[in-house]
């Protein structure tokens, strides 16, 4: 490890700390994507740009070190470099590493550039206390930048945008002063009833199946996710079905990830139609101001609870979605999770009231990213960018982290005016087929929401 700088060390936001606690060599808490291009970086460049990169985003060479009163903080390694792995294909991902991250020990950042026949698959991984999604493709983007001002004299202007690394001390903190503060306090006890309810109520895991304690289980989330990919045509007909019902794509997605969930369970005879399912959703919490924010996670949760009993079609459906979402921030529910969390490190067993693993707090997660490198200021082909003078061909997520008890989790995402989405799963529980059936059966909810839309056009 490279020499530490401890001066003015940045303490674990409420949502880091959260993570970190939660953090375990069976249910790490990682973020991977792959990067595939239809040609060959040239390594010693890629390592250049990595190089100008990194310092732009500080908490990537940082360790987890205890602090003051009980409270973790980060510590810079300035000197850290990654090293960047050129092993063969191991999983569909393209790694084979499962190795635990342990941010008290290491930055919380892996590299792998990987050979196929035609080309490079760039592959990453970091620890979620660092970067959330949009802080993810924010790097992207700068890494992106970097190797192709390294191949090409600048031209148009290109360059890296401006970041600010004193605004960190702001990541996942509420944008909240004055009255608007107040208000929102006040609507956190308007909220009560839910969040009691949220520890009251215990939702459903997609499977009922023996658990095995997470210190005994293998590290069964690094198994290869699976994707499915929209193609361009069908892509626009999501979007134009989704504001034929009023709707945004993200509330579409969600209503129909619903369906499926519920509908697979009942296929698979798993629990009951009155068994309530609980589905997980990051909530971005970036401010205009802090659009020069150098990677970092500023995220909260929030819950939507349903059972499958109280459907009563899909348009129903769709308008509870709708007005949950639009709860989110007329309510100001999106700081109810983080309001909660900074109350439990106050009162007795802490944090870890969050993380016990004997208990399901949710029965899948789901996180839409939106539409990724839409604004990275490089030529198109066919939608996707060209970097240097490759093209970068697909663009694959890995879906959120699992938990103990909380056996898949989705993601949702569009690149190349292409829709995407992704399956995580917990062998333990879900077979590959269980797995590839489940994506199946939300691919046709949303195809059946497009079919939909086109019978009431006519």
């Amino acid at each position: 490890m490279a020499e530490k700088d401890d001066r003015n060390p940045l303490p674990l936001s409420c949502f880091e700390e959260y993570l970190f606690r939660e953090d375990s060599p069976a249910f790490p808490m990682t973020v991977t994507f792959r990067l595939g291009f239809s040609g060959f970086l040239e390594s010693e460049a890629f390592r250049d740009a990595l190089a100008v990169v990194l310092p732009r985003h500080p908490l990537l060479r940082a360790t987890v070190s205890p602090g003051r009163f009980g409270r973790s903080t980060w510590t810079d390694h300035p000197e850290w470099f990654p090293t960047i792995h050129r092993q063969a294909q191991g999983d569909g991902i393209g790694i084979s590493d499962t190795s635990f991250m342990d941010l008290t020990k290491e930055p919380g950042m892996r590299v792998w550039l990987l050979d196929r026949d035609d080309g490079h698959d760039l592959v990453m991984r970091f620890h979620h206390c660092c970067t959330d999604g949009k802080g993810l493709m924010l790097f992207v983007e700068d890494l992106l930048i970097a190797y192709t001002l390294h191949q090409n004299p600048p031209e148009g202007g290109l360059a890296l945008r401006r970041l600010e690394p004193h605004t960190l001390r702001r990541r996942g903190a509420p944008r909240l002063h004055g009255l608007t503060y107040l208000k929102a306090v006040l609507m956190q006890i308007g909220v009560v009833k839910e969040v009691v309810e949220f520890f009251l109520r215990t939702p459903s895991p997609l499977k009922d199946t023996p658990r095995v304690s997470p210190g005994k289980s293998p590290r069964a989330t690094h198994v290869a996710p699976f994707f499915f990919r929209f193609d361009q045509i069908e892509t626009g007909r999501i979007i134009s079905a989704a504001k034929h019902f009023n709707a945004t794509l993200h509330e579409l997605l969600l209503r129909d990830l619903l369906l499926a969930v519920g509908g697979w369970r009942e296929r698979k005879g798993t629990g009951r139609d009155g068994d309530w399912l609980r589905f997980s959703m990051p909530v971005n919490l970036r401010g205009p101001d802090e659009e020069t924010m150098p990677m970092a996670n500023s995220i909260s949760l929030k819950f939507i609870d349903w059972r499958r009993r109280d459907f009563t079609g899909r348009g129903p459906l769709l308008r509870f979605v709708r007005e949950f979402m639009k709860s989110i921030d007329r309510f100001y529910r999106k700081y109810t999770f983080l309001f909660s969390v900074g109350v439990a490190r106050f009162l007795p067993g802490g944090i870890s009231r969050f993380t016990r693993d004997s208990k399901c707090y949710a029965t899948t997660g789901f996180s839409n990213i939106g539409r990724v490198l839409d604004r990275l200021p490089l030529p198109q082909s066919d939608g996707r960018a060209v970097v240097g003078n490759i093209l970068l061909e697909s663009v694959d997520i890995v879906p959120p982290p699992l938990r103990p008890h909380m056996d898949a989790s989705f993601v949702a995402y569009t690149y190349g005016n292409r829709l995407q989405l992704g399956i995580k799963y917990n062998p333990c529980v879900l077979s590959d087929d269980d797995a590839r059936e489940l994506l199946e059966m939300y691919v046709e909810e949303i195809r059946g929401s497009v079919q939909e839309s086109s019978r009431n056009r006519t």
